[in-house]
């Protein structure tokens, strides 16, 4: 990610080294940057109308030559490159340009920071880093390392980095109905750690005093106290990835807004300035923790069952852990839990097994049946941050991909065009795909198959057809 300091965006790059230990980067010195094709009028003076517009904000202006994007280029065309000192006012640049007709196009005006510096850097997500530099004194994040970037290159290692994993899964006590983050408390959070923290796999904390008879539990006065240890574990074991069962919809949204309710700090990742952050967009939830991944088995089992590759008809998690990993939960119902929680001391037992359960449950679905490992090599590809391959679509991808193809021939990329707007007669002069008659018989060579959606490689796969 980003942060402004006196001015000037400072671009963090989040990891862990060889040997395991977390480490933040910090690279100062590179700054947002878009092209437009003016208008004949503006051609001159450009730079003067820019700085009168936006006081202290333009670094400079300068004529570059590129190939545009669309239709036969025979030459590279002049256009201006604008750089700024803040990312986050592109837009409003942008926007204004548009608005006020000083321009003919903007190209590359909607490129994310990070993206933009990952692309000219030609750095991908989860591939290693060679970072050359020296050690840094900020206390800004929470990392082992700290270091100032002077120069930073990809380095050509296939080996996936070991990540420390916690599955973190609650239970909420409502007397009836959907629980409610504003009125219900989190009465257990269960926790399972890969690899051991303090020599434990497990540890479920309970927000209320009961005789205990497994050392794997640990029990408080109150929620608020639950909460603030739950803080301190996650920081003492400083996962990479948190891993729960419908995770993004539910359990983070739902101990964010009880940390609120308790007055605690929401800053659950590797920066003490950047809180973790929950927003709904339409029916779900878009959560982001600076420094780490969060990792939801129930999206990723959906996602493989709406690509063909997996057949279930209940998404319950008993179920899938059934089909997939020969177990299942212990027997307790959603609307038993609030009778077990008020119950005697065995039933209160019963409960803190049923949800240390469901947590190891999530976690052995995304080790042992590899849900993320194609998510490591498509973020390699595509070059976006995990995170993101995990929470967007292929357009997000292949834009990725655009972007630097573009770039490195010389070529501009067109902004996205806005909602529901397209070129009526241009889409009317797209012809047909080309259908190439097969070669009937027996292949012994490779055969490659070059399809966007991967549409027959699915049917493939479904029906169990040879190619």
């Amino acid at each position: 990610d980003y942060i402004m300091l006196e001015n000037t965006p400072v671009i963090r790059l989040f990891g862990m080294t060889k040997d395991g230990k977390s480490i933040c980067a910090f690279h100062k010195g590179y700054y947002p940057y878009f092209y437009i094709l003016p208008k004949k009028q503006y051609e001159v003076g450009m730079e003067e109308v820019l700085k009168k517009k936006f006081p202290g904000l333009i670094i400079k202006l300068e004529k570059v030559y590129r190939y545009q994007p669309i239709g036969y280029q025979a030459d590279k065309i002049g256009i201006l490159k604008i750089t700024l000192n803040d990312p986050s006012r592109v837009p409003e640049v942008r926007d204004t340009l548009q608005r006020e007709k000083i321009v003919e196009t903007v190209y590359e005006a909607d490129i994310l920071f990070k993206y933009r510096f990952m692309s000219d850097f030609g750095i991908s997500g989860f591939k290693w880093l060679r970072v050359k530099g020296t050690q840094s004194k900020t206390k800004t994040v929470k990392s082992d390392i700290t270091l100032d970037a002077n120069e930073i290159s990809e380095i050509d290692n296939s080996e996936n980095s070991k990540l420390k994993y916690i599955s973190i899964d609650i239970e909420t006590i409502s007397k009836e109905g959907a629980p409610d983050p504003k009125r219900d408390i989190i009465g257990m959070i269960s926790l399972i750690f890969n690899p051991q923290y303090n020599s434990e796999d497990s540890l479920v904390l309970v927000s209320k005093s009961f005789v205990k008879n497994n050392k794997n539990v640990k029990s408080f006065f109150n929620e608020k106290e639950m909460l603030k240890e739950f803080l301190k574990i996650l920081e003492n074991y400083d996962p990479d990835v948190l891993v729960g069962y419908n995770i993004n919809n539910f359990d983070f949204p739902y101990l964010l807004s009880r940390l609120r309710e308790n007055d605690l700090s929401p800053m659950l990742g590797r920066c003490n300035q950047k809180p973790s952050i929950s927003r709904k967009v339409g029916n779900y939830y878009r959560n982001s923790i600076t420094g780490r991944i969060i990792v939801d088995a129930y999206e990723l089992i959906k996602e493989s069952i709406r690509k063909g590759n997996l057949r279930l008809k209940r998404l319950g998690l008993g179920d899938v852990a059934r089909e997939l990993l020969n177990d299942q939960k212990i027997g307790i119902s959603h609307s038993e839990i609030f009778g077990y929680w008020h119950g005697d001391n065995q039933q209160l037992t019963r409960l803190v097994e049923y949800a240390r359960k469901d947590a190891e449950l999530a976690l052995r679905l995304i080790l042992e049946r590899g849900f993320l490992d194609k998510f490591f090599e498509l973020s390699k590809v595509s070059g976006l941050l995990l995170q993101d391959c995990l929470d967007g679509g292929e357009a997000q991808r292949v834009e990725n991909l655009l972007l630097r193809e573009f770039n490195r021939n010389g070529y501009v990329l067109p902004n996205k065009p806005a909602e529901n707007t397209y070129d009526n007669q241009e889409v009317q002069e797209l012809k047909g795909a080309l259908v190439l008659e097969p070669q009937v018989g027996l292949h012994t060579d490779p055969i490659v198959y070059l399809d966007f959606k991967s549409m027959y490689p699915s049917i493939f796969i479904a029906y169990n057809i040879c190619p």
